[in-house]
C-alpha cells in the first residue's frame, strides 16, 4: 500500500480529474455514463440504500451518487485525495474514510452495505485479499458493480505495459495492473460472488472535442454491438451479488 499511498499524495499535487480524463467534455460524458451503470446494477432508484464507494479519489463519483443513497461511506487509502473528497462533498448522509482497501474493516467503516462500487480501483488491489473482505461487509443479496480497464484495449495494455515512460506518461503506479474479462470474472468467483454481467465497453476516448460527441456516440453505440470487435473496448463493467445464503 505505500506505492498507492504516494501514487495518491502525487496526483493530489496536481489536477487529480485532469490526468484521470474527468474533466474534458468526452470525459464527462463518460463519468455520466459508469454513474448509469453504477446506479442500475445497485437499485438506486428502488429505495435509499447502505452504500459503499471503494477507491473514491477527490470524490467526483461521490459527489454524483450520494444523492441516490440513503447512506454513503467512501474510503480510499490516500489521505491527500481525502482531503479534496471532503471538500467536495459535505452532505451530512455522506462519511470519508481513509482505509486499507486490502484489508477493509467493519469496525472502520461500518456495514453491512446494500451495495458497493467503484470506479478503476480494483487494477490497484490484491483481490484474492480485497474481495473476501468486501463481501463480509455486505448484506447477503447484495450487489456491488465496478469499472474497470480493460487489458485487451490495445491502449491500456500500453499505459499497464513494462515501459516506464508509458506508466509516466498515464500516471499509471508501479502496482497496477489492469485486467482481461476472464481475469476479473474468475476473480469475483474465487471470492464468493455470484457474476451477474460482465461486459467491454467504452470507445469515447476523453480527448474527443466537444463538437464530434454526437457523432463518436452513435458510432460507439454501433460498434460495443458487434462481436469480436467490442472485446476491444477500453473499459470493463461487472455487477456482482453476494449469495443469498452461504454457499
Amino acid at each position: 500500500m505505500a506505492g498507492e499511498i504516494a501514487h495518491g499524495k502525487a496526483i493530489a499535487a496536481g489536477a487529480g480529474e485532469d490526468v484521470w480524463c474527468w474533466t474534458s467534455p468526452a470525459g464527462r460524458r463518460r463519468l455520466v455514463r459508469r454513474v448509469e451503470l453504477f446506479s442500475a446494477a445497485l437499485g438506486l432508484s428502488d429505495r435509499p440504500r447502505s452504500v459503499l464507494e471503494l477507491g473514491c479519489g477527490t470524490g467526483l463519483y461521490s459527489a454524483e451518487l450520494a444523492p441516490r443513497c440513503g447512506r454513503l461511506v467512501a474510503a480510499d487509502v490516500s489521505d491527500a485525495l481525502l482531503r479534496q473528497a471532503r471538500a467536495r462533498v459535505t452532505a451530512s448522509h455522506v462519511r470519508f474514510v481513509r482505509e486499507d482497501l486490502e484489508q477493509p474493516r467493519r469496525e472502520t467503516l461500518g456495514g453491512p452495505f446494500d451495495g458497493a462500487y467503484g470506479c478503476s480501483v480494483l487494477h490497484h488491489l490484491d483481490l484474492a485479499r480485497a474481495l473476501p473482505g468486501l463481501r463480509a461487509l455486505l448484506a447477503p443479496g447484495a450487489s456491488v458493480a465496478f469499472s474497470e480497464p480493460n487489458l485487451l484495449n490495445p491502449q491500456v495494455r500500453l499505459m499497464f505495459s513494462g515501459f516506464a515512460w508509458a506508466r509516466r506518461r498515464w500516471s499509471v503506479s508501479t502496482t497496477e495492473m489492469a485486467f482481461t474479462p476472464r481475469e476479473l470474472a474468475d476473480c469475483f468467483r474465487a471470492a464468493g460472488y455470484e457474476v451477474v454481467a460482465l461486459f467491454p465497453f467504452d470507445f469515447m476516448h476523453p480527448a474527443l472535442p466537444g463538437p464530434w460527441l454526437g457523432t463518436a456516440a452513435r458510432v460507439e453505440a454501433a460498434v460495443e454491438r458487434m462481436p469480436g470487435v467490442r472485446a476491444l473496448a477500453g473499459s470493463l463493467f461487472v455487477h456482482a451479488r453476494v449469495p443469498l445464503t452461504p454457499s
